[in-house]
């Protein structure tokens, strides 16, 4: 990869005395930064020659080619200009050019032999104060940005680019107009090495040539302060002030320890974000939040001419954080919460979705919205995928449930015995466990008892199928429906039984109804007895999503009498909030998977998250 060496500077025009002649009369100018001394008998020279310098002092090579933004007074008619052409006077001896430029083209490749190779390109540069000043600098700043990348469209992808800047003289826009050009260049990745302004015997007592990249530099370091208050992105402040990241520190600055503390947290909290480090983001707005204290906290007296820069953001910085860092009074979920809002804020989508699959399902857990009843079952019911027990309790119920249901066995024996006294005629809701010995078992046992009962009388019965039914069953309405859930699931699986009396002419009829009785599956009495009957609520939404439909069951099931998931309320509320982290998931893993499905856009996105997070903070009935 090569490196190339491009300079820009306006051409000032030169002196023509009365009669007619320009006199060339070298100038001593001190340069700023070197404190070395360089002639120079137009405004141009000096700084060219202090950025000579630097390229041969760094052994960056020679300059590539040198954009000069000329006015139409200063070139000739054959390229456009106005020039008629001018009579130099130069070490006594008088020779006539055809413009301004030509002579000084020609000066300067004889006074500099480091620019014998160098392009010397003429860009008109138009000026008009009856033309609208802004469309004018808009369209000259494109049109040069663009004339400079043309010319190296070739190799703009393969060398390396570096810009330097005599920013001298000029109409009032010209210095607007090359500083904007360069932070278009820089978009390109050409880095900005020397920005230059000669002064004669203005500013100083001396002629003197100032390095001004350091006012150059403030816009890295207000774009940096946005970048980083927008996006979380530390890179640009790091540049401005030359963070050693491996060493944690600002070289040749020791004094500034608390600055280099608070860039180091920057760059942590940064890295955290953009990679998406769900446990770090919090750790890390902890670190930031104390080194930015303790910044603050540095005399006025005692701060390094760093600080000083770096505490004019201080206070943006701060406002644009402290929604997010920690405070007395605010809990980890409550953090949670306001750091997936910033992301979202911030256009952020990405991290707030992953923050919403890692922290939803810990608030939901840690808040009671929706939590274990059996927490210990619950903190071995894990997977590779999903490490953390809360996070694995909410995205994958299905395991918790099956941990929970086989250790159920004790209940399901003690139920399966009720259910075989029970078809015998004999209620002992005493064999139940106390936490299933209930008024509403005993009544559920009661009907069951009454099943043998109500079939023989149907058997004995006269009359059309209804009347009978009315006077086997008459006011035993339970009985009377778990009867017909058992024929309804038989008819399922047998075709020789077809309704009430086909049941009554199996000689297995009795085997038959047990095993309905006790099926794990469904609203089955034993699944009823248990407490795992589904929690009900009395709206389902219409076009439910199926994936969600199926974990809405388990999710019902395990908030049933048992209470298997603990929830706050009436359970509405926690069932809302289950779905819609279930369906932000979903979309988040089309999103990262780039599967077909993953159609939606950024609006669909923030809705998604918003949803999330007002559903959670909805009142909880």
């Amino acid at each position: 990869m090569s490196r190339i060496n491009i300079a820009m500077l306006f051409f000032s025009m030169m002196k023509v005395e009365k009669d007619g002649c320009i006199y060339v009369k070298d100038e001593a100018y001190e340069l700023e930064d070197t404190k070395e001394s360089e002639k120079g008998f137009q405004t141009n020279e000096a700084p060219l020659a202090d950025i000579l310098l630097f390229l041969d002092k760094k052994g960056h090579g020679k300059l590539d080619r040198l954009y000069c933004l000329v006015t139409k007074e200063t070139v000739s008619e054959k390229i456009g200009g106005t020039d008629k052409g001018i009579k130099v006077v130069e070490d006594g001896a008088e020779k006539s050019y055809t413009s301004q430029f030509d002579f000084w083209s020609e000066r300067i490749r004889r006074r500099f032999p480091a620019l014998g190779d160098t392009d010397i390109v003429s860009w008109p540069l138009k000026y008009d104060e009856n033309v609208n000043l802004v469309s004018t600098i808009q369209g000259q700043v494109a049109a040069l940005a663009d004339q400079i990348k043309s010319d190296y469209k070739e190799r703009l992808d393969k060398d390396e680019f570096h810009l330097y800047a005599d920013i001298t003289g000029g109409p009032r826009h010209a210095n607007m107009l090359l500083t904007s050009v360069i932070r278009f260049l820089q978009y390109d990745n050409m880095q900005l090495e020397k920005m230059v302004y000669s002064d004669k015997n203005i500013f100083s007592n001396v002629n003197k040539v100032f390095d001004v990249l350091a006012v150059e530099k403030l816009y890295t370091l207000i774009a940096g302060a946005d970048a980083f208050i927008k996006y979380g992105s530390s890179a640009a402040i790091e540049e401005y002030f030359g963070y050693d990241a491996e060493r944690e520190m600002i070289p040749d600055t020791s004094e500034s320890q608390k600055l280099a503390a608070v860039l180091r947290d920057m760059r942590q909290f940064s890295d955290a974000i953009q990679i998406c480090q769900t446990a770090k983001i919090p750790q890390a707005l902890g670190a930031l939040k104390e080194s930015l204290e303790q910044f603050r906290n540095i005399p006025a007296g005692e701060r390094t001419p760093e600080d000083k820069m770096f505490a004019q953001l201080m206070d943006t910085i701060w406002d644009g954080y402290k929604e997010i860092f920690p405070h007395d009074g605010k809990d980890k979920c409550d953090q949670y919460l306001s750091i997936i809002k910033w992301c979202k804020s911030k256009g952020l989508l990405q991290q707030a979705m992953t923050l919403c699959t890692e922290w939803i399902p810990v608030y939901m857990v840690d808040k009671g919205i929706c939590a274990p009843g059996d927490q210990e079952i619950a903190e071995k019911s894990i997977d590779n995928l999903h490490p953390g027990w809360k996070q694995n309790f909410i995205i994958n119920p299905e395991m918790y449930f099956r941990s929970v249901k086989s250790s159920l066995k004790e209940y399901r024996k003690a139920c399966c015995d009720a259910i075989d006294n029970a078809l015998d005629g004999k209620v002992v809701v005493s064999i139940l466990p106390n936490l299933l010995n209930s008024n509403e078992n005993r009544k559920l046992l009661e009907a069951v008892a009454k099943i043998k009962p109500c079939l023989s009388a149907f058997a004995k019965a006269h009359g059309n199928e209804d009347e009978r039914l009315k006077k086997a069953f008459g006011k035993n309405k339970e009985t009377r429906k778990i009867v017909n859930s058992v024929l309804k699931r038989l008819k399922k699986g047998d075709d020789s039984i077809s309704d009430l009396e086909s049941l009554l002419k199996n000689s297995n009829r009795d085997n038959l109804i047990r095993m309905q009785l006790k099926k794990t599956k469904g609203d089955s009495i034993l699944i009823q007895l248990i407490g795992l009957k589904g929690f009900n609520i009395d709206e389902r939404d219409e076009g439910i999503n199926k994936g969600w439909e199926s974990q809405e069951g388990i999710w019902r099931q395990m908030m049933g009498p048992l209470r298997l998931a603990d929830y706050s309320g009436d359970g509405i509320h926690t069932l809302k909030c289950l779905k819609a982290y279930y369906l932000l998931r979903s979309e988040r893993n089309q999103i990262n998977h780039a599967t077909e499905h993953n159609i939606l856009n950024r609006s669909d996105v923030e809705k998604l998250i918003s949803g999330c997070l007002d559903v959670l903070s909805e009142r909880i009935k």
